[in-house]
């Protein structure tokens, strides 16, 4: 079966983990679980699925092209194009 979305390097992978660590430690050190996560520059989304446990995650890229690949990911996530400072994700009033 044809991969759809291309395996990151595993220098990448590190690189990508290594960030994300404090925001995993940050959600066990408050036990907050059903959060409403948004990633900025969510890219190809290949976080955006590691975020699911601890909530609803919508991922936003300026990039159309790149925002149609992440949408190959886990359907559970909500990717959309364009400049967050511009979406309306429901949280204005």
């Amino acid at each position: 079966m044809a991969q759809l979305v291309p395996t990151p390097l595993p220098s990448a992978v590190n690189r990508i983990t290594f960030l994300a660590r404090p925001v995993f430690g940050w959600r066990a050190c408050f036990g907050h679980k059903n959060l409403d996560i948004l990633e900025v520059g969510c890219g190809s989304g290949w976080l955006c699925p590691r975020l699911l446990p601890y909530g609803r995650v919508t991922g936003t890229d300026l990039s159309d092209a790149v925002v149609e690949r992440a949408r190959r990911r886990p359907p559970e996530v909500a990717f959309v194009p364009g400049d967050f400072m511009d979406l309306d994700f429901g949280l204005r009033d």
